[in-house]
């Protein structure tokens, strides 16, 4: 039953990753007006010789099963095209600018889940008190707060008067270690926030669900101390859900860190795409997206197993 369920997760997701990429080539072939004028412009788009070579390049010449087998070819071989502009691979731009994206989004992770968990044992455990309250209050601000206007306060207060950590810009791990990390620092935890607000909610109501079971009350009346009833057998049981809301997150940030990379000057994979949109270089536009979504399937498939196997109810 384990292999079935683990097989069938699999086998969605890869009528998935097909699915959007069916989509993303129907996208450039379906669009209005004829892609090789667009790609060139209004001025060197009058030009047929101009547009018949663009078409060649972007394949438009060749008939349409054929550009798309040849395309779900490519795209099996991880073979992205060529930028317009420089006819470097697509796929060396994804491999450079994705790591950076990854970083940023596992480290949001990391910092927005130990506060995030932290923050809601203590309010499922203070249920009702002061405690409980200020804990509720700074996770409602926190998820009120759109990112752009924290990041853009963080950059004013920490970086500019305080000077405390740098307000933009990257460096190479390899070069500045310290550098590194002080400019990954404010950005992933301008993101980390709205996380650490949500991971706060879920994990106070699955908390509080659990310490509801009859089985809490026969731990605590065997005189089982209270911390280990907390800690071994109540956060046990609600991590589940709260691995389930992570992991989503980690994927919703893969393609939705646009705003924060754009702010801090943090070169990731969403710049690349912004950057390829205003450039329309399609080639690029086309590969980041199934990067994007590909990855952001794996990981909501790959959540999905883990609850699997963690609560077998749900298989």
């Amino acid at each position: 039953m384990l292999l079935r369920f683990v097989t069938k997760n699999i086998g969605v997701a890869v009528v998935q990753i097909i699915i959007v990429a069916t989509i993303v080539f129907s996208l450039l072939r379906f669009m209005p007006g004829d892609p090789a004028v667009l790609v060139l412009g209004t001025e060197r788009g009058a030009d047929p010789e101009a547009v018949a070579a663009m078409r060649t390049t972007l394949g438009l010449d060749q008939p349409l099963l054929t550009q798309y087998l040849g395309w779900m070819t490519d795209i099996v071989r991880l073979d992205f095209g060529q930028s317009l502009f420089n006819n470097i691979d697509v796929t060396t731009y994804i491999a450079e600018r994705l790591p950076k994206t990854l970083e940023l989004a596992i480290a949001a992770i990391i910092i927005g889940a130990i506060i995030g968990i932290s923050l809601g044992i203590i309010a499922a455990v203070k249920r009702g008190s002061i405690v409980d309250m200020i804990v509720s209050t700074i996770a409602a601000a926190g998820m009120s707060f759109p990112v752009y206007v924290t990041g853009t306060a963080f950059i004013l207060l920490i970086s500019l008067q305080l000077n405390l950590l740098p307000a933009s810009g990257y460096t190479e791990f390899s070069e500045d270690p310290i550098g590194h990390f002080q400019r990954l620092l404010l950005p992933a935890i301008t993101i980390a926030l709205p996380l650490a607000a949500s991971i706060a909610r879920m994990t106070r109501s699955s908390m509080l669900e659990v310490l509801g079971k009859d089985f809490v009350q026969t731990l605590r009346a065997k005189g089982l101390a209270e911390k280990l009833v907390i800690y071994k057998h109540v956060l046990r049981n609600a991590i589940i859900s709260v691995i389930t809301v992570i992991g989503l997150e980690l994927a919703n940030l893969i393609g939705g860190t646009v705003l924060i990379e754009f702010l801090f000057n943090w070169p990731g994979l969403s710049t690349l795409l912004v950057e390829a949109i205003n450039n329309r270089n399609y080639p690029i536009i086309q590969g980041s997206i199934i990067v994007i979504a590909a990855f952001y399937i794996l990981i909501n498939r790959s959540v999905e197993i883990i609850y699997g196997l963690m609560d077998p109810r749900t298989r």
